[in-house]
């Protein structure tokens, strides 16, 4: 029912949870748990420096010289520069990056965000998004600074995100309960929900049961979840 990593760093991590008494229950923070989230960033850097991109940043004197504009327009030089040097880490001295690297790692969160705001920017779709029920009259929430404009002022939302084109409502929630929660389940299991004036967006109910919820807790900082995800919590 996941979508899980083969392994991350080769390194076991116990997964650090709040309180159950508090009002919301973090299962993952990108601040605390870095080794997983850059984990995470991982394929997003190394399709940054790609293709000699770095070589090609350094040496063409406009966008018309380089052969992918958008690339150029989403990260300048110091972004590129900034996740090689960071990609080394993670690839070669993963014991390097810590939570005291929070200058580091906010840096990281700015490149990555870059993606998906120019992505946003870019579409005008039907949105979709999931309500995810757990036992305890509570749900899944996700913070994603893309939907923000500052990164130290998180926001909870219910996972969702665009559809694509030729991709139904159900499809498209699928696809976002497995890149945005690492939860993959047939769309047979996604209950609409109506929505007033809600325009061209859909939204769906999930219901994971106490087994589901507990294998849940126990494998998602091994999830392969989307970057644009920071946190995910339960309230």
């Amino acid at each position: 029912m996941f979508k899980t990593f083969a392994s991350i760093f080769g390194i076991d991590i116990s997964l650090e949870q709040s309180n159950p008494t508090d009002k919301v229950q973090v299962l993952f923070d990108y601040k605390t748990q870095p080794y997983i989230y850059l984990h995470r960033c991982k394929p997003i850097l190394e399709k940054m420096i790609e293709c000699g991109l770095i070589n090609k940043l350094s040496t063409c004197k406009s966008v018309e010289d380089f052969d992918c504009p958008e690339r150029f327009n989403i990260y300048d030089m110091s972004d590129v520069e900034f996740a090689r040097s960071m990609l080394e880490k993670i690839n070669n001295n993963p014991e390097e990056i810590s939570v005291s690297s929070n200058e580091d790692l906010t840096q990281i969160v700015k490149i990555i965000m870059k993606k998906y705001l120019m992505e946003k920017y870019n579409e005008n779709r039907s949105k979709v998004y999931i309500e995810v029920n757990v036992p305890g009259n509570k749900k899944i929430q996700v913070v994603s600074y893309a939907n923000i404009k500052k990164t130290d002022e998180p926001n909870l939302k219910d996972p969702g995100g665009s559809i694509e084109p030729n991709e139904s409502p159900e499809d498209a929630g699928v696809r976002e309960l497995a890149e945005e929660l690492g939860i993959i389940v047939d769309k047979s299991r996604l209950e609409p929900i109506n929505l007033i004036d809600s325009g061209p967006n859909y939204k769906f109910r999930l219901v994971l049961d106490s087994s589901e919820f507990t294998d849940y807790i126990k494998y998602v900082s091994k999830l392969d979840i989307d970057p644009e995800i920071t946190m995910i919590c339960i309230v």
